[in-house]
């Protein structure tokens, strides 16, 4: 598998669980067909498929062809399906670990985009897939750091 169609994988995963947060945020005022903790619950459950998929598949393939920026993402991606596998299955019935699981959310979204981004610098890629890389799961995501 060529690389650009690693960096396509990728980005077509992080715009899925993009959808799916911004789904939630919009239609918890537009609907009353289902709650708002219901429409996070399901943001969480799609972000835990996708990021459980993209893993397997990014385990599956020869690291060698990967680009930096895309090995830095590989390893960042599974650390965070780690620290998703953490919260129950029926997150939307427990309002903390909700708001902890948004929290990171927003974190992982923004660390992968930068991680991704042709422009951005290597300084901030290896900064992030570091910070990631050591402690315990989840202590990363649930930090109030910015890089």
């Amino acid at each position: 598998m060529h690389s650009s169609n690693v960096e396509l994988r990728i980005t077509e995963t992080l715009n899925s669980i993009y959808l799916a947060g911004m789904t939630a945020l919009e239609g918890r005022n537009e609907t009353k067909a289902i709650t708002g903790e219901q429409s996070y619950g399901a943001t969480y459950k799609i972000t835990r498929i996708e990021l459980t998929h993209l893993d397997d598949f990014l385990s599956g393939l020869n690291r060698s062809m990967f680009r930096k920026k895309q090995r830095g993402a590989a390893d960042y991606i599974a650390k965070a399906r780690e620290w998703v596998e953490t919260f129950p299955p029926e997150i939307d019935e427990d309002p903390k670990e909700m708001e902890r699981f948004c929290r990171g959310f927003v974190k992982v979204l923004s660390d992968l985009h930068n991680i991704m981004m042709e422009d951005s610098r290597q300084k901030l890629r290896d900064r992030i897939v570091e910070s990631v890389l050591i402690g315990a799961v989840g202590a990363y995501f649930e930090s109030e750091t910015e890089h």
